[in-house]
């Protein structure tokens, strides 16, 4: 049985703080991170972990942490067992508040952050970021990023009824819909990890936190001035950053300069189903691997032409979702008097709907993401105007369903099984066989020998037996005129007259 995992909130660089009526400790500022321990962490691996997120070394580190119902008295985690210990404690619980205490030595390393600090740079930047849609009730499993937390540091015990506890309890669910997690904010944990490995070793872990989220909420900024304003957060940071951003063609990737329609998505992963069908087939032949992908891709046509034919809504559920979400976001909206087809819109902002022109609106978000925006559907319940009508059809149940309407049909002759032989088909093996190649008009064409070093016989001349040259040119390479061969014959003629009376003579002589 899997153990029960526990969000630990690691807080440092802060102070604490004591209530002059009851004599509770509160922790203020610093920075916080949260982290996933169990009854398995080892106490070694926990602090590196909270070292390496603090950009802070091992020693000097002591670990704290309040018993349930007291925050008069830290309780000091020295040894494997003090961790077990406490996750005793809190076994009830979801998460822990865990204080990270360094010697003066080591805490003037520690970046002393205040949440405001963090709040302004960042978290006003992430404003127009596109809603999230994740459930909070797994986000133990995306805390497990190290996401980090720019709130005031809250504890976490069992509530009882009296007055302070429920302020505790109160705040302690603000700080529950306010914490994000980095799979939240990032659609692929890759992106964020890729981006976040080619910026250590320059930056912080905390300036990298605040650029990486002002990155992503400038791209997500509908507005040219809310992209500016993320991206001069960013240069306040590091201008070599900025000039990186400002010439990365943002035409391409931010909301506020693209010029085509997203439907809502910043990502382009839609073949990632696909691209990871093939790699699980990947040392499969090729005849059995198009014959599975064909299967899975049967399989989720029908699934989804299934799943679709049950829905009652008139849009897809998740763009029907997010449809009612601005509805109920228009009805605190103040509409003025309008100018023919124009009518403006007052909330937070003042937004500007043109009716007559469909996606018009000043705030850019019924552009870019195909459903009426809350100014939008304002207007239409004024009028009395259905908001359906002006979504984008894609986003249709009806839609849908037409898109997987159709089957992948058999090929016939060929994928049926044979009367009679019911076992020839599960014994049968396709073999693919390379093309047959005829041959080519004329003469084979010769390959080319490898090059390698032979070692050439030098030339010798039979007449002065020197190198280089032959008989033929050794005149020539001696600087011997050429004879008369009349003259060349008799005294080559001579020559064998005289060796040959050499040789008689010698023959006669005695011996």
């Amino acid at each position: 049985m899997a153990s029960k995992k526990i969000i630990a909130i690691c807080q440092s660089g802060g102070e604490f703080v004591t209530n002059n009526e009851d004599g509770f400790l509160t922790y203020t500022g610093g920075e916080a991170y949260a982290l996933d321990i169990d009854d398995q962490t080892v106490l070694a691996d926990f602090k590196k972990e909270v070292a390496e997120n603090f950009q802070c070394g091992v020693e000097g580190m002591t670990i704290k942490y309040f018993l349930p119902g007291n925050k008069k008295t830290l309780i000091t985690i020295s040894k494997d067992k003090d961790l077990k210990r406490m996750i005793n404690f809190i076994k009830d619980t979801d998460q822990v508040e865990i204080f990270i205490i360094y010697d003066e030595a080591v805490v003037k390393n520690v970046p002393n952050v205040s949440a405001s600090r963090s709040t302004t740079a960042s978290e006003a930047a992430l404003t127009p970021a596109t809603p999230v849609d994740v459930d909070m009730i797994h986000c133990d499993d995306l805390l497990g990023a190290d996401a980090a937390i720019d709130t005031t540091p809250l504890c976490v015990y069992p509530v009882s009824n009296d007055e302070n506890n429920e302020k505790h309890h109160r705040a302690a669910t603000q700080w529950e819909n306010t914490i994000t997690g980095v799979g939240q904010r990032f659609n692929s944990f890759a992106e964020f990890q890729k981006l976040n490995n080619d910026l250590k070793g320059q930056f912080s872990h905390e300036a990298r936190r605040l650029m990486i989220q002002d990155l992503y909420a400038a791209a997500c900024a509908p507005k040219l001035e809310s992209f500016e304003r993320c991206v001069e957060n960013i240069k306040a940071i590091s201008p070599e950053v900025y000039n990186w951003v400002t010439r990365s063609e943002p035409e391409h990737w931010a909301n506020a300069f693209f010029c085509g329609a997203r439907y809502g998505h910043l990502t382009s992963n839609f073949g990632q189903l696909f691209y990871d069908w093939v790699a699980e087939v990947n040392e499969l032949p090729i005849t059995q691997m198009v014959d599975v992908l064909r299967g899975k891709i049967m399989e989720l046509i029908y699934t989804r032409r299934v799943d679709s034919s049950q829905w009652v809504t008139t849009l897809t559920p998740l763009m029907e979702e997010k449809l009612q979400s601005e509805t109920s976001r228009a009805r605190s909206l103040q509409l003025l008097p309008s100018h023919g087809s124009t009518y403006e819109v007052r909330g937070e902002s003042i937004e500007v709907v043109d009716i007559d022109q469909w996606g018009d609106c000043s705030c850019k978000e019924w552009q870019l993401n195909g459903l009426p925006c809350c100014h939008a559907i304002a207007v239409f319940d004024r009028l009395g105007m259905s908001s359906y009508d002006y979504c984008l059809r894609y986003f249709s149940t009806e839609s849908y369903r037409v898109t997987y309407a159709e089957s992948i049909n058999p090929i016939p002759h060929l994928e049926k099984p044979i009367k009679g032989e019911p076992d020839m088909e599960h014994n049968m093996v396709i073999v693919v066989n390379p093309p047959p190649t005829k041959r080519q008009p004329g003469r084979p064409k010769t390959k080319k020998a490898d090059t390698f070093d032979i070692v050439k016989r030098q030339m010798q001349c039979s007449r002065c037996k020197g190198l280089g040259h032959n008989k033929k040119t050794c005149g020539k390479v001696n600087n011997i005129d050429e004879a008369d061969p009349l003259l060349f014959t008799g005294l080559v003629t001579g020559e064998l007259e005289n060796t040959a009376g050499s040789m008689e003579l010698e023959s006669s002589c005695p011996i």
